[in-house]
């Protein structure tokens, strides 16, 4: 195995395990086991656990610079969305860590830095899958669908479907609301 080759598998465990777990699932002893190597290789290429998070941040910029190219090419909301996110359902959870700790500096920086930028290419979609031309409502929208998926769905329990079906029924309300609106004005 090479020397760059084991690097990124610590890189690749670390960020599933934050995905899975938070900060406190990246455990060092933890990851040699799941690899099968000897701990000492981590403090070799990383030598603490505070280069080793700056290193995974790094990584998850990474992924979620294509994450958005290829959001960026989608010529829908749905079924391409929701696909993406399945192909990408790493770093919704690594996405999903960082919020739940942006208390954390570094992890906090790193979440609004990707959120940002990933918004641009998605909250168009999404506003007009939800037809709301309102940039603010939809991004408040698509935030508050975000809190419901990352409650509802782990790593292991989420398929294209159950992402279709919770985005469709989003949809269904901000439309009954719309036509709420639009009823009580009329009156």
């Amino acid at each position: 195995m090479s020397r760059t080759e084991t690097y990124y598998k610590w890189i690749n465990t670390g960020y599933e395990l934050f995905a899975d777990s938070g900060p406190e699932g990246v455990q060092v002893e933890k990851m040699a086991r799941i690899l099968k190597l000897n701990k000492s290789g981590f403090y070799h290429y990383f030598g603490d656990q505070e280069v080793f998070f700056l290193k995974i941040m790094d990584y998850h910029e990474t992924v979620t610079l294509q994450f958005a190219k290829e959001v960026s090419e989608l010529k829908s909301f749905s079924p391409g969305y929701p696909q993406l996110l399945i192909k990408y359902k790493t770093a919704l959870f690594f996405q999903m860590q960082l919020r739940k700790h942006k208390n954390i500096q570094l992890f906090g920086a790193t979440f609004i830095k990707t959120r940002d930028r990933n918004n641009k290419v998605q909250i168009p979609l999404w506003s007009e899958y939800i037809n709301v031309a309102d940039r603010s409502v939809a991004e408040e929208t698509l935030d508050l669908a975000r809190d419901i998926l990352y409650s509802r769905f782990k790593l292991n329990n989420i398929t294209p479907e159950t992402m279709i079906e919770l985005f469709e029924n989003i949809r269904n309300i901000i439309q009954k609301l719309k036509n709420l609106s639009s009823a009580s004005i009329q009156k």
